[in-house]
């Protein structure tokens, strides 16, 4: 009985360590939600300029002028990059909720089992 409960103490360790994977992941996946967001408004907003409007980039403590079909172009790539790293955290994510529904019914299962057992012990007794 030790042996099964000892297993069912693992698993559940297992279980709690996946929640917190997932906690972390879906967390993570809210900011590159916000990030995505954000790229948009500003690809809208330069979408909405002209050749003659200037564009300007800040990069440490400096504004610096950027070339509005290169400042285009790098927001595209934000956006992309930014998407790709969604599609890789819902992927994780999806492989943490199947590891949580195997660690979930190897916990049934022997749960299960440590009443059988429990049930054995009390007849013999």
């Amino acid at each position: 009985m030790q042996s099964i409960q000892d297993r069912i103490q693992k698993e559940s360790e297992l279980f709690q360590k996946a929640q917190k994977d997932m906690t972390k992941l879906l967390e993570n996946r809210q900011k590159l939600d916000a990030q995505v967001n954000e790229n948009k408004l500003v690809k809208e907003v330069l979408d909405g300029l002209t050749e003659d409007n200037k564009v300007f980039k800040l990069m440490g403590p400096v504004l610096v002028e950027q070339e509005l079909a290169e400042s285009q172009m790098n927001v595209n790539k934000r956006i992309d990059y930014v998407t790709s790293e969604i599609d890789r955290h819902d992927s994780k994510l999806k492989a943490i909720q199947e590891q949580q529904e195997k660690h979930k019914e190897r916990i049934v299962r022997l749960q299960e089992d440590l009443k059988k057992a429990q049930t054995k012990a009390a007849m013999k007794s």
